[in-house]
């Protein structure tokens, strides 16, 4: 009886055994299926930002540089919209002085200049300007135009593109010139024969010596003729003027003296 007792005990320590050994055996295999984590350095995972410090600055998220920098940037102002800046004004009686500005205009191959005399509605092209071949996104232009008008002029500039389409700038005034008043010289001048048809003869006797300009102005006081003739001082000055193509009516006549004053006087073609 102590000999069966024996050997069931043997038996039951040798199957705790066993399976303890297969619970341990699992156990390991489990753990051995977990998969390994791999620890990355927080300083590689983020996105290389590269910047350009020309003008202007360029920002890349990609990991590699661009070849050029500066076509990217080029790329990337040509998508603003371009702007056409325009003033004016008047210098002397006889120009104004246009200044305009072109931002991201890469595209433009010209501009006209357009005037309109008295109001803002009749502009006329009067002037042309070739596009600057420089590569900067702002260019200034300057041009001077023969303006003598009285009144108020106005201006515009059409902005001209490679791709047929064209842009208009803001439109600009400027005020007429104001002619010098003229200081009526106290000796007479005589102009004769009244009416006349061929040419009339003029006389004055100057304070200065020099060189003298006469100007002839119609009745819509355009300018019609001038001549410039040398006098003495004190000395009867004679001149004669053809005034055979002229048109029939009235003229005035202003004689600009070397003291830079005026002699004034008017005659009738007949």
């Amino acid at each position: 009886m102590r000999k069966c007792l024996l050997l069931y005990v043997l038996l039951i320590a040798s199957f705790a055994k066993t399976s303890f050994a297969q619970l341990l055996g699992v156990q390991k295999n489990r753990l051995l299926q977990i998969p390994t984590v791999h620890i990355t350095r927080v300083s590689t995972i983020f996105v290389p930002v590269h910047i350009d410090l020309l003008k202007p600055i360029v920002v890349s998220l990609d990991h590699k540089v661009p070849a050029n920098l500066q076509q990217v940037a080029c790329d990337h102002l040509k998508k603003f919209e371009a702007t056409l800046i325009l003033k004016a004004e008047r210098t002397d009686q006889l120009t104004a002085s246009l200044q305009w500005e072109t931002k991201y205009a890469f595209y433009t191959t010209g501009f006209d200049i357009e005037r309109s005399l008295g109001d803002s509605l009749h502009f006329v092209p009067v002037n042309f300007a070739a596009a600057s071949k420089a590569a900067s996104f702002k260019i200034n232009y300057h041009l001077p135009d023969i303006n003598e008008y009285r009144s108020l002029s106005f201006y515009r500039i059409k902005q001209r593109n490679s791709d047929t389409s064209f842009t208009y700038s803001n439109i600009v005034s400027i005020k007429g010139y104001e002619p010098v008043p003229i200081k009526v010289y106290p000796i007479p001048i005589k102009i004769y024969p009244i009416p006349a048809t061929q040419r009339i003869r003029i006389e004055v006797a100057p304070k200065q010596s020099g060189n003298a300009v006469i100007m002839v102005y119609d009745v819509a006081g355009k300018l019609v003729l001038t001549e410039s003739t040398a006098c003495t001082e004190r000395a009867l000055a004679v001149e004669s003027i053809d005034i055979s193509k002229f048109a029939s009516g009235l003229y005035q006549l202003k004689i600009l003296l070397p003291n830079k004053t005026f002699l004034a006087g008017k005659f009738i073609k007949k």
